[in-house]
């Protein structure tokens, strides 16, 4: 699913990832732990096509990011990554049922197509009691399944999750976890998480240690 080989980039001459090489096969979920500043979220950015790059190769589902034009990657990334902060970042208008249907708008998706598929995910989340509320009308654990429903609702192969749990307290952050673990499983999904949690890790078959932009250890969990 994911093929980098010999990625590197830097910020005003500092170097930020390394000659960075690994590959994840599909449906398999790894987290990427390490200090604040080896490069995490970075690599992160460039997986989602936020980044670029300076040197090196990143292949997604077959695609190479880097021979992508600008609307070449905004269409692969609307179709094929879906991506879970650490503080949601939910359009603050919208209500839970428009926040989840956002994406598949920009799909151009049929509207009786979305509330279809929007009222099944929302259920799947334990949220479809709360499909008219706002964003600041929930708690900090409803609004992360909104956040992880939205970030599925387009069906991706891969999702990117940078701190999911951060900003949870750890029986939401649990839940959290579990629900990751079980909707990723059923629709194949390759995840990437960006964690500090050991009890984050527990959900992923793959740790990739990273220090100083490139990483150290491969340490396969289960």
């Amino acid at each position: 699913m994911v093929q980098v080989v010999h990625l590197s980039k830097s910020y005003q001459l500092r170097p930020v990832l390394n000659d960075l090489s690994f590959y994840i096969e599909t449906g398999k979920r790894v987290a990427l732990v390490g200090p604040s500043g080896c490069g995490k979220t970075t690599l992160l950015n460039c997986l989602g096509g936020i980044d670029r790059g300076d040197r090196g190769s990143i292949e997604i589902h077959g695609c190479k990011l880097e021979e992508l034009s600008s609307e070449e990657l905004t269409k692969m990334r609307r179709e094929n990554i879906g991506t879970i902060f650490q503080f949601f970042h939910l359009l603050p208008t919208l209500t839970v049922f428009e926040n989840v249907e956002f994406p598949l708008q920009l799909l151009g998706v049929r509207s009786a197509e979305r509330k279809e598929r929007v009222l099944e995910l929302l259920d799947r989340v334990g949220l479809l009691h709360r499909v008219k509320a706002l964003p600041t009308q929930l708690s900090g654990g409803e609004m992360q399944r909104v956040a992880i429903a939205r970030a599925l609702i387009h069906r991706p192969s891969l999702l990117l999750a940078d701190e999911p749990t951060g900003n949870l307290d750890s029986v939401n952050g649990a839940k959290v976890l579990d629900l990751l673990a079980q909707l990723s499983d059923e629709y194949h999904i390759t995840l990437l998480m960006v964690t500090h949690s050991h009890e984050a890790a527990r959900i992923c078959h793959t740790i990739f240690e990273m220090r100083d932009g490139v990483i150290m250890e491969k340490k396969e969990i289960r």
